[in-house]
Formats: structure tokens, sequence, C-alpha cells
């Protein structure tokens, strides 16, 4: 049972976006409320914690991860999904 303290507060948002959360709200069984709710924990938890490692995040790292993810969406990428994977691909090396 969650004992949090709420309150109520109005929030302007357009008719569109507020029907598409209303889709993803249903497509997920869930009440508008809860998904709105965890959909801005979920955007809090994040920021927060990219915010703890931005200090680490160097541009020659931020070069390399956006590097990382041009290989990946090119398909440039070996897929190891399993820990069997893992050790297939070392004992090929």
């Amino acid at each position: 049972m969650d004992l949090a303290v709420k309150k109520v507060h109005s929030f302007r948002i357009s008719v569109e976006l507020l029907e598409r959360l209303k889709k993803l709200a249903k497509r997920e069984n869930r009440t508008l409320n809860n998904y709105v709710e965890t959909a801005l924990y979920d955007l809090v938890e994040e920021e927060d914690f990219e915010s703890d490692f931005s200090n680490e995040f160097t541009p020659e790292l931020q070069r390399k991860l956006a590097e990382a993810e041009q290989r990946r969406k090119e398909g440039n990428v070996i897929s190891l999904n399993t820990p069997e994977d893992v050790d297939a691909y070392f004992d090929s090396l």
C-alpha cells in the first residue's frame, strides 16, 4: 500500500498529449494518474542518475559513446546476451 503523501495539482497539457498518455496507460492496464506519476518518477530518477555521473562524462567519453551508438545503429556490433554468448565469444578469440 502506497503511504506516500500525495497532493493534487493541476497542469495544462495539450489534448493530443493527454490522449496519447491515456492510450499508453490503457495499454498497460493502469490509471492515467499512475502512468503519469510513474513516468515522472522515472524521468527524475534518470536525471538524478545522469547528474550524479555528469562530471565523469568527459568530452572524450561522450565522443566514444556517440561513436559506439552510431556503430550500434549501423549494426556493427557483437550481441552477447547470455553468459554462454560471452564465453563462446572469448573462446573464439
